[in-house]
C-alpha cells in the first residue's frame, strides 16, 4: 500500500510538472520587431498598426517625417506594446540637424534617411551622423536600388552603395548602423560591411535576395 501511495505521489507530481510545462510553452510566445515600418498619413494608420501587431507580440519601429511627428510621439506613449517612435530626414535640408534634436528630445528612438544628393559617407554629412551619435539615435540608412518616380530625382543607387556604411561605421565607432534591403543588389558588399563592423546591421526588407536561392 505504500508503495502504492508513493507512486500515486511520484504520478501526480509528473502529472503537475507536465501541466506547468505545457503552460510555461504557451506563454513563450516568439517576440518580433519589425525595424523598418513606414508611417502612412491616414487617419486610421496608428489604429490599424496596433490592431495587427499587438496580437503578435510585434512592435514596429515607426519611420517618421516630420508631418507625422505630433502622431507617432502620441501613439508611442498610448502603445509603447506597440510602437517604436524613429523620426525620417532629409540630410540635404538645411533644417536637418534640427529635426534629429527635435525627434531626440522626444523620446525617438532612431532616424531613417533616403535619397542623399552625394554618397552616404561625403563628409559634408557627418555633423548629421556626429548628432545621431551623441544623441544616442540609431541610424537607418536605405541602401540600393530605390523606386522611381515621374518628377526630376537628384540621387540613384550610386549614391546609397552598402560599402559607404563601412567609412561611418569606422568614423563613428559608437554609433549603431542599420542599412536597409541588404543593400539590394551589392548583397555581398553589405554582407563583408557588416562582418566586420561591430555595430552595423542590415535588413532584409523589400529585397531580391529571394531570387538569389540556388546561389547560396
Amino acid at each position: 500500500m505504500t508503495a502504492r501511495r508513493e507512486f500515486l505521489k511520484l504520478g501526480a507530481a509528473a502529472a503537475i510538472g507536465a501541466a506547468f510545462a505545457r503552460v510555461g510553452r504557451a506563454q513563450r510566445r516568439r517576440f518580433i520587431i519589425d525595424s523598418h515600418q513606414h508611417y502612412q498619413d491616414r487617419a486610421d494608420y496608428i489604429q490599424r498598426l496596433v490592431a495587427i501587431y499587438r496580437p503578435r507580440n510585434a512592435m514596429a519601429c515607426v519611420l517618421t517625417p516630420m508631418a507625422g511627428f505630433a502622431v507617432v510621439r502620441k501613439a508611442a506613449a498610448d502603445h509603447p506594446d506597440v510602437v517604436i517612435p524613429y523620426g525620417r530626414i532629409n540630410v540635404d535640408e538645411p533644417g536637418a540637424l534640427a529635426e534629429i534634436d527635435t525627434f531626440a528630445a522626444a523620446g525617438f528612438k532612431g532616424i531613417k534617411m533616403h535619397s542623399p544628393r552625394h554618397d552616404w559617407d561625403d563628409p559634408q554629412y557627418f555633423h548629421l551622423y556626429a548628432r545621431m551619435q551623441e544623441r544616442k539615435l540609431l541610424a537607418l540608412f536605405h541602401t540600393g536600388i530605390a523606386s522611381h518616380v515621374d518628377t526630376p530625382q537628384y540621387t540613384s543607387m550610386a549614391r546609397m552603395r552598402p560599402s559607404y556604411l563601412d567609412t561611418i561605421a569606422r568614423a563613428f565607432p559608437s554609433l549603431y548602423i542599420q542599412g536597409a534591403h541588404l543593400g539590394n543588389p551589392w548583397y555581398d558588399e553589405a554582407a563583408e560591411a557588416a562582418r566586420w563592423c561591430p555595430k552595423l546591421f542590415f535588413d532584409l526588407t523589400g529585397s531580391s535576395l529571394i531570387k538569389k536561392e540556388n546561389n547560396l
